[in-house]
């Protein structure tokens, strides 16, 4: 009956979804703003796990193909399916499971060019706030012991040292 109602509040869109690059597994990403800081131009669409914005054509095609049994799971699945996205993006973040720490940021993490093909866009820019604020790991040389070999390279090649933090993601240069 929840379901039902919810539903029932929800804003349907009726177009099917296009192939994309991109998933935002949920409207808050767009509503806080957190998605246009790594996905600019609409180049994304939205699978909102909370049901308030309801996709008719994937609505239709999940009665259609899979019944009423199990139908949030199957939504999402042929939801996915029409999208096919590389990525699937979310910022949720009130989850009691999630512990936070002290090396995460909330702000624009400054890539070079973010929403490019290029990996070179995903460096950091001078004065980014993820420069120097990721989780320390270190204590093994045993290069297959990768919880506490961090592996001495980025995905660029820079070194990464195993005594003071790294920087936030696959770039670790200056």
């Amino acid at each position: 009956m929840n379901f039902l109602l919810t539903l029932i509040k929800a804003k349907w869109i009726f177009k099917k979804p296009n192939k994309r690059k991109v998933l935002i597994y949920d409207s808050m990403s767009i509503e806080n703003g957190f998605a246009e800081i790594f996905f600019s131009g609409k180049n994304y669409e939205i699978l909102d796990n909370r049901y308030k914005i309801i996709n008719i054509y994937v609505f239709f095609v999940t009665l259609l193909t899979s019944g009423i049994k199990n139908f949030k799971n199957n939504y999402k699945k042929i939801f996915l399916k029409f999208v096919s996205p590389k990525i699937v993006y979310t910022s949720i973040d009130n989850n009691t499971a999630f512990e936070h720490h002290s090396s995460e940021i909330f702000t624009d993490p400054k890539l070079i060019n973010p929403g490019s093909t290029n990996p070179n866009d995903y460096k950091l820019q001078s004065g980014s706030p993820a420069i120097g604020k990721g989780i320390l790991i270190n204590g093994s040389t045993d290069a297959k012991n990768f919880i506490k070999n961090n592996g001495g390279r980025d995905y660029f090649g820079n070194s990464v040292s195993s005594d003071s933090k790294p920087n936030i993601g696959a770039y670790n240069g200056n």
